[in-house]
């Protein structure tokens, strides 16, 4: 019976020494800090706002011959504009977890004029998103988000010219307006993948990157009027296959209890989404150029929520 005693009190006397040894360790570990912060989090929030520079190919353009807009530039799907975000995100047991969430392109025109003639051009682009993640723990106290799901997409692309008719029965001039609209609809899988790199104590600064790619099938309705008036030119249905490459990086850092502001540079790629008009002229006709690239980049600003469970 003392035997059983002495070993009880033995056993007891090494819980209470190690826990006493281990508990500072797991205070002072990032990674240990950050398992347990991941898994006392259900869910999070995420608010974002970006600015937007333009690249990439230029999808109308003139006929230069035509004694009307061939002097105009080439333009491109839109000039600069803003980019903003949004996704909630749950989180699932274990490792795993679920986000939702979409966001707005919105680029202004780019525009061009010589004399009578002016012509512009702009593209709004709206997503969707849903996927499932897993964080996978490297080397501590990184941490990389592997993830899977789908996108989907409606963009609006509107290009317009305006320049001088004449009417020879009324033997004056007019303004004369053509617009053109593509409207676009896709879905399809994306995967990305996303990295965290704590830099000093834990609770500290973090380096943040990722990137994604997507695939998507849809279709793209175009019309165009002329001084507001509908015509068959231009007007058709098509199927289209669009690929999106995006790609992120930034630093994160802590701002109040359970939220954090992350402050980057973000680019997107798209090919496939916008119609190459090339050889414009005033009655509307046009040539199909090929596939063309949009690339919008530009620095953002994201405010990360952690709220506790209830």
């Amino acid at each position: 019976m003392n035997s059983l005693r002495i070993t009880g009190s033995a056993i007891a006397l090494a819980i209470a020494v190690w826990g006493a040894s281990s508990a500072p360790a797991m205070a002072n570990d990032p990674y240990s800090a950050r398992v347990v912060e991941a898994h006392s989090v259900t869910t999070t929030v995420f608010l974002e706002g970006g600015y937007a520079f333009v690249a990439g190919d230029r999808t109308f353009s003139f006929d230069p011959e035509s004694d009307k807009l061939g002097d105009l530039s080439p333009l491109r799907n839109g000039d600069s504009g803003v980019d903003a975000r949004f996704a909630v995100q749950h989180q699932l047991q274990n490792d795993w977890d679920l986000r939702v969430g979409g966001g707005l392109l919105v680029l202004r025109e780019d525009e061009t004029s010589v004399d009578d003639d002016f012509a512009s051009q702009k593209l709004r682009i709206a997503t969707l998103d849903a996927e499932v993640g897993y964080t996978y723990p490297l080397s501590a106290p990184s941490v990389l988000r592997v993830f899977a799901g789908a996108r989907a997409i409606g963009s609006k692309n509107t290009a317009m010219f305006e320049t001088q008719g004449f009417d020879p029965i009324a033997e004056e001039s007019f303004d004369k307006i053509g617009t053109y609209t593509d409207q676009a609809w896709a879905i399809g899988p994306r995967v990305g993948a996303e990295l965290t790199y704590p830099v000093g104590h834990a609770g500290g600064f973090s380096i943040v990157a990722g990137a994604s790619t997507a695939i998507l099938f849809g279709r793209q309705d175009s019309g165009f009027t002329s001084n507001g008036s509908s015509s068959p030119l231009g007007d058709g249905r098509e199927s289209i296959t669009v690929w999106n490459n995006e790609f992120m990086a930034g630093i994160a850092m802590p701002v109040a209890e359970g939220a954090s502001l992350t402050m980057g540079y973000r680019g997107q790629h798209w090919r496939g989404l916008a119609i190459d008009r090339v050889d414009v002229v005033d009655s509307g006709s046009f040539d199909r150029g090929g596939s063309a690239d949009l690339i919008a980049h530009g620095p953002f600003m994201r405010l990360t929520l952690a709220l506790p469970p209830r």
